[in-house]
């Protein structure tokens, strides 16, 4: 979800994901034309999806992830990526040491089923 406010002295702030990103963009537009330009800007920005699967209980394990609108993202995300990427590393880290927990949670419930 992205948010936009642009202030009586031209000044903009972009929120997207409940995370302050103006610093991303621009910190003053000039006039309705700046204003269509970062919208446009935002509006094409690639957002970071964060960490799928990933719950209130899994934070004991992985306590620097934060919850930005529906989204579970590391702590270090930059949210905004840059064009090659799909998921920051920050949270591709995050991604993969949870998955990799929850693999072996299977692995050790289906041992002790069979014992």
């Amino acid at each position: 979800m992205f948010i936009f406010q642009v202030f009586e002295d031209m000044t903009v702030k972009v929120v997207i994901n409940q995370a302050d990103v103006s610093s991303k963009f621009v910190s003053k537009v000039s006039g309705e034309l700046g204003v269509t330009q970062l919208v446009s800007r935002v509006s094409m920005a690639k957002v970071c999806p964060g960490i799928k699967d990933f719950g209130l209980d899994d934070l004991i394990h992985h306590p620097t992830v934060v919850q930005r609108g529906h989204c579970w993202q590391s702590d270090g995300c930059p949210i905004i990526l840059d064009i090659n990427n799909n998921v920051c590393s920050h949270c591709v880290k995050i991604r993969n040491a949870h998955r990799r927990r929850k693999a072996k949670e299977r692995a050790d419930a289906a041992k002790r089923r069979k014992e």
